[in-house]
């Protein structure tokens, strides 16, 4: 009996072991916000992205989708292109790879200036566009937070900051959704009624932002070299436990809430 007691013991130790060691490899820690983009947390359903900064003043999530691109359609085949296929190969069977790329390089790309360069959004091939960002800017941020996490979970898919302050602790959450196919934030605290924030839409260019009732509409379309491009629109619809909404300007103003949830 005494050795089976032992081997209990020592299969619940090893189960402890093994289960933090598969805990720690799929969760990624930050003790701070993100400082720069690529600090940020990423999610992302295959057609929408989210980048999480965790930021206890002003939070940004960067906001992307897969279709966005700058451009449309146009002719840039190089109707010459296939002469150079031939020399390309040879100089490859020969081990030459140096002068097959200068000459790839060279004849075997298509006309016009392309993406130029990755920064053509404004060329008729046109770029990947970023949709905008979510900014959730904290009424109380001049007090002083302690217990901050930011942690990126690989198994959960899913992002959380924590963060106490005024002797309630907060926590913001953010997953992309595959079955609805939405980006959700959820706010939420200790302390009833503590979620004072304000809620903004933002892109540096070719949009325009609506505020109706509840609803942060931001729409544009992008260009097409000199024509006009795809339209797209981004919609923020925030929904409350306790607290009231109201719109200022082109942003909302939650106050008193002790849960908010953003789709």
């Amino acid at each position: 009996f005494g050795w089976f007691l032992q081997f209990e013991l020592v299969y619940f130790l090893f189960s402890v072991v093994v289960s933090t060691a598969q805990r720690n490899d799929v969760t990624i820690r930050f003790n701070k916000p993100a400082t720069h983009f690529t600090e940020s947390l990423p999610l992302g359903n295959g057609r929408l992205g989210a980048m999480m900064f965790g930021d206890t003043k002003k939070e940004r999530i960067a906001l992307n989708e897969i279709s966005l691109w700058s451009g449309g359609p146009q002719d840039a085949d190089n109707e010459n292109a296939y002469q150079f296929l031939k020399p390309i190969q040879d100089y490859l069977l020969a081990g030459d790879n140096k002068a097959a790329q200068e000459l790839l390089q060279k004849n075997f790309i298509a006309k016009g200036k392309g993406s130029g360069r990755g920064r053509g959004a404004n060329d008729k091939y046109g770029a990947y566009q970023t949709m905008g960002d979510l900014f959730i800017s904290w009424k109380d941020s001049n007090a002083a937070v302690s217990n901050y996490s930011r942690v990126l979970d690989l198994e959960k898919a899913t992002a959380t900051t924590t963060f106490t302050r005024n002797a309630a602790t907060f926590t913001e959450e953010l997953f992309t959704d595959f079955v609805h196919d939405i980006t959700w934030v959820r706010l939420s605290t200790t302390k009833k009624g503590s979620i004072n924030i304000v809620l903004a839409l933002y892109r540096k260019e070719n949009t325009q932002i609506k505020t109706k009732k509840n609803t942060i509409a931001m729409m544009g379309q992008l260009p097409s070299g000199a024509d006009k491009g795809m339209q797209f629109v981004t919609v923020a619809q925030p929904t409350v436990k306790d607290g009231t909404i109201r719109q200022e300007g082109n942003e909302l103003v939650i106050e008193n809430a002790t849960e908010c949830w953003i789709k």
